[in-house]
């Protein structure tokens, strides 16, 4: 599913950002060549209009000056005064034959409707292109005029040939940067979507994962569970009774951290936030576990300042939640007369209480992995009272929050957690 969601993504990214290319690309080609036909077009009536200031201010047109004009701007010119040519037969030789083409441009419909008023001494031109035999691009201009006694006609030729061929070269080199834009928007496009469906798949391998351990977990209880519901059908026995209420606890335990962790997932998960008197909830949760650790031969310690802490906003039974987990994971990891701290320090911003204990501590390469769900170091995977689900539920919880958990090591050895509840501004 994700592959095609992939596929898609890439698709439509390329087709978007591909349809912007050519669009963006051919505008700037067609700008392009019209702003250059413009300029080729004014550039070459210039050049007519010069010729018609000439004749008009000049009695003679020298052959020199026609030739180094032909041959300057590769073009034709050719002048017939009362209907007879001026005796140039021309200085530079266009692709198709000269005669050929001023034929072509006298037969043209607009050059042969051209008229000029009676009497007037402006002079008459009609401009428009012109293919040689080889279909060769040409201008042309023909023109009418009048002086004293006499008409003139004046047919210019301009070769245009290498303009084209500079606009063909254009769009080919367009066509390749499109081609070549094309082909990065394609891979572009298969990053981007493997990129943007990255979180999907973390998120869609993490629930495969979460599904497989906690199916795994749920399996042992219901096991032992059905196990000894058998054997109680042969003969009561009081061990099997007890084992069946361990298991069933312990199984609705990992069924509530369950729902805890998938509503913080769907992002469900709401406190009741009120100021928290903060003294209370820590004597609170000591008081509940100074008997387990007493039953296991270990030392719980409580350090509070002797002035009363400042409020924490927050949900309260969610609070001793964090810490209920942090106590009953230092107690279970500590060995017999060993220590366990409960320490609060209280400062501007912050509220930091910490849990540390001298138990096993946890090796270098698992500590970026204590707060992953269902994660237990391999010593620990013995302990069945115990899913790891505490700490990634404590996390969640300290997000909602606002606040931190960090985790510390001990030297030589033992774990400390340290949480950070920002103080109620009000308090």
């Amino acid at each position: 599913m994700l592959k095609a969601l992939r596929y898609k993504l890439a698709i439509a990214y390329t087709l978007l950002a591909g349809l912007v290319l050519v669009a963006v690309s051919f505008a700037v080609q067609y700008t392009a060549e019209s702003q250059l036909e413009a300029a080729l077009l004014s550039s070459f009536k210039s050049g007519v209009n010069a010729i018609i200031y000439k004749l008009q201010g000049e009695a003679m047109l020298s052959h020199t000056w026609l030739s180094q004009t032909e041959v300057g701007s590769r073009q034709i010119i050719s002048i017939e005064e009362n209907d007879v040519p001026l005796s140039f037969m021309g200085a530079w030789t266009p692709t198709t034959a000269r005669k050929t083409l001023i034929e072509s441009a006298l037969a043209n419909d607009e050059a042969a409707a051209l008229m000029q008023p009676l009497g007037s001494l402006e002079p008459c031109t009609v401009t428009f292109s012109l293919l040689g035999e080889r279909n060769e691009p040409y201008l042309a201009a023909v023109t009418l005029l009048s002086q004293a006694d006499h008409a003139i006609r004046l047919v210019v030729i301009k070769d245009v040939k290498p303009e084209h061929e500079q606009m063909i070269r254009q769009r080919v080199i367009v066509m390749l940067v499109v081609c070549a834009g094309l082909a990065l928007i394609i891979i572009s496009g298969w990053l981007y979507s493997g990129h943007a469906i990255k979180p999907a798949q973390i998120s869609n391998q993490k629930q495969i994962e979460f599904v497989s351990l906690a199916s795994h977990e749920l399996k042992a209880p219901l096991a032992v569970i059905t196990a000894s519901v058998d054997a109680i059908e042969r003969h009561e026995d009081d061990l099997l009774l007890k084992n069946i209420k361990t298991e069933s606890t312990r199984m609705a335990r990992l069924v509530n951290d369950l729902l805890l962790l998938s509503r913080a997932d769907a992002r469900t998960w709401s406190l009741q936030k009120r100021a928290v008197d903060m003294d209370t909830v820590m004597i609170e949760c000591y008081e509940a576990f100074y008997p387990i650790a007493k039953a296991k031969k270990i030392s719980l310690l409580l350090s509070l300042p002797d002035e009363r802490l400042p409020r924490v906003l927050g949900d309260s039974e969610r609070i001793a939640q964090i810490l209920s987990i942090l106590l009953d994971n230092a107690i279970a990891y500590t060995p017999p007369m060993g220590n366990v701290q409960f320490a609060v320090i209280a400062s501007d911003r912050y509220l930091s209480v910490t849990v540390s204990d001298d138990g096993q501590g946890i090796a270098a390469e698992f500590k970026e992995r204590v707060f992953e769900r269902f994660f237990r170091v391999e010593s620990s995977h013995s302990d069945k009272s115990h899913a790891g689900l505490g700490l990634p539920i404590a996390r969640e919880l300290m997000r909602l929050h606002n606040g931190r958990i960090n985790m510390e090591e001990i030297t030589p050895h033992g774990t400390k957690f340290v949480l950070e509840f920002p103080i109620d501004a009000g308090r």
